[in-house]
């Protein structure tokens, strides 16, 4: 993608008339660039401000959570953020907050036939999203056997959905998931 800069110089006549217009045409591509580069640090910047307030005011991990999800939403303009912390035994993942539509909520009970947030997941060692978290990197799953495979590990009780993954699949196209997994130091305290 190329930036343009177009400037018009009319040369007008001793009657009045346009004889004749000069174009100047000038790349401004590096400009514009540094321009969209400097907004989007400053919204980086702007984010670890408001995170980095949040963790001086001592706020809740949940609070946090949110606002990390919200901003992650609207940044990569996603379906949904989904943020799970582990529970006290760390050997449950438990919804902490979730951004979906409540059309899409009612649809997603109507196939598992259970309130999605009072979801409570269970993982062995070598499930997919804990070898993500033991990891400590962020990890993006693009095709379509890991996908379903994430979707089975989190719907485990859900026969209804784990019988017709590939028509939820049709309900809710997803193309891709990006694991985030959250820690303090060594300690593991959930997944993004």
């Amino acid at each position: 993608k190329r930036f343009f800069e177009v400037t018009f110089f009319p040369h007008v006549n001793l009657a009045g008339k346009v004889d004749y217009v000069v174009v100047e045409t000038r790349d401004i591509t590096s400009e514009e660039e540094t321009k969209i580069s400097l907004k989007a640090r400053n919204e980086d910047l702007a984010l670890l401000n408001t995170l980095n307030d949040l963790l001086n005011q001592k706020a809740p991990p949940e609070a946090i959570g949110r606002y990390v999800c919200e901003q992650l939403t609207r940044y990569y303009n996603s379906f949904t953020v989904n943020l799970y912390f582990y529970d006290e035994a760390n050997n449950h993942l438990k919804p902490v907050w979730f951004r979906l539509g409540k059309n899409v909520i009612e649809e997603l009970e109507k196939i598992t036939a259970k309130d999605i947030r009072k979801i409570s997941i269970h993982y062995t060692d070598s499930s997919f999203l804990v070898t993500t978290l033991n990891r400590g990197k962020l990890r993006q799953v693009t095709n379509k056997r890991d996908v379903k495979r994430i979707i089975r590990e989190m719907t485990p009780d859900h026969r209804n959905l784990l019988r017709n993954i590939d028509g939820f699949l049709e309900i809710f196209p997803i193309r891709s998931i990006l694991l985030v997994p959250l820690m303090v130091g060594e300690e593991k305290m959930g997944m993004l």
